[in-house]
């Protein structure tokens, strides 16, 4: 079976800003810029900026990204920064890790960049009640 990504939805309070921060961060253009959505292009992905009421996303939204070298990791964090920083963004951090960085986006989701392909992702909290799992 040849399973594929079709689109990948991003939805937003403010899709300009957050794209404005993508297209800054990953040197992108939108294929399709409206009200009703802002599309583009990464690594042969298609994603889809929707605008959303609600000020507050989820936190399990997670992106990570991975880079070849620590090169790299340090011009994607000095665009991150310089991004910041010309918003007016103070509150605005970068997290070192061991071999990479997190942050987040103008909507407060949460991104890593990382050198290779170390991955790591923040462990979410499952719900304790698994009183209708059956086991088989």
């Amino acid at each position: 079976m040849a399973v594929q990504f079709g689109e990948i939805y991003l939805y937003s309070h403010n899709p300009e800003k957050l794209f404005h921060f993508l297209s800054f961060l990953l040197d992108v253009q939108a294929s399709e810029y409206n009200e009703q959505k802002i599309r583009f292009n990464f690594q042969t992905i298609n994603f889809v900026i929707k605008p959303c009421e609600t000020k507050r996303l989820s936190r399990l939204s997670y992106f990570s990204l991975t880079v070849e070298d620590a090169h790299e990791l340090d011009d994607l964090k000095r665009n991150i920064e310089f991004y910041y920083y010309k918003e007016g963004n103070l509150k605005h951090s970068i997290t070192q890790l061991d071999n990479g960085i997190e942050f987040t986006d103008p909507d407060d989701r949460k991104w890593s960049i990382f050198v290779g392909n170390n991955y790591h992702f923040s462990p979410v909290k499952q719900e304790a009640n698994i009183s209708n799992v059956r086991n088989c």
